[in-house]
């Protein structure tokens, strides 16, 4: 665990906006895919926002936040509060769901395996990693909870559509 305090007993809440409806995916599978890989990184108790767009707002976001006028396929922004109620509220994942269908058809997977590994990529991102800064420790743990996680939740996806 990286940045973050642990708390036990407590399931996490993963709110979806859905801002496209590219690829018509189901969120129930997106939803056991986190639950997963927060429980291996020992992170229970924690709410995040996941919104899929399109390449427009992601740029938008993008030049906004980051200064840079070009769309991407993926955006953490980490938050790191507690509210009033107690919710930990990690923060928010964004991604763009045209990059990442033309990115699934470059790597010759599905949309919805594409989508998983942003999220993954995503929630590392909320939980402090920084693969522009570390020693390689964010790559090799994504590398690791791809293997692990990956093929088991593209297989539940699959079964669902």
């Amino acid at each position: 665990m990286h940045n973050t305090r642990r708390r036990i007993n407590k399931r996490n809440q993963w709110v979806w906006i859905r801002d496209s409806r590219k690829g018509n995916l189901r969120i129930r599978p997106f939803k056991r895919l986190l639950d997963a890989v927060a429980e291996h990184l020992g992170v229970q108790g924690y709410t995040a926002t996941i919104v899929w767009t399109n390449d427009q707002k992601i740029k938008e976001l993008k030049h906004r936040y980051l200064g840079v006028d070009e769309p991407t396929d993926v955006l953490a922004f980490p938050f790191h509060e507690t509210w009033p109620d107690g919710t930990h509220y990690l923060g928010d994942i964004v991604i763009s769901l045209d990059t990442a269908y033309r990115q699934a058809g470059e790597k010759g997977h599905d949309l919805t395996v594409e989508v998983a590994i942003l999220l993954i990529h995503g929630l590392l991102h909320l939980l402090g990693y920084d693969h522009e800064t570390d020693q390689g420790e964010m790559s090799a743990l994504e590398t690791e909870l791809r293997r692990e996680f990956l093929a088991i939740v593209s297989d539940k996806i699959e079964s669902n559509h």
